[in-house]
């Protein structure tokens, strides 16, 4: 899913405390490096104006972690994995209601 990027502003970092959780888990099993780049600041904040639930993002992270495990390859980098099968969610979310 393609979003039009804008530059992350101060006022945003706020807005993102609620996925605090979401970013230890990441980072914990991306097992490197405590930083996030800009892409995946963005990802997070479309995450949170789409008003997804930390705990989907979190259940999102596990499910991919587990993928990784069985098929023994290296958990991603970067939020871009986590982004698609949110861009799933949303979807069968919205073909539910």
């Amino acid at each position: 899913m393609a979003y039009g990027f804008k530059p992350l502003i101060e006022d945003e970092a706020p807005r993102l405390q609620a996925y605090g959780s979401v970013l230890e888990l990441f980072v914990e099993l991306r097992g490197r490096g405590a930083s996030l780049s800009g892409e995946d600041l963005q990802f997070l904040s479309v995450w949170k104006q789409k008003q997804v639930p930390a705990q989907v993002v979190e259940l999102i992270i596990r499910g991919l972690d587990a993928e990784c495990t069985s098929q023994h390859k290296p958990f991603p980098s970067g939020l871009k994995a986590v982004d698609r099968r949110i861009g799933k969610y949303l979807k069968e979310a919205s073909a539910e209601a």
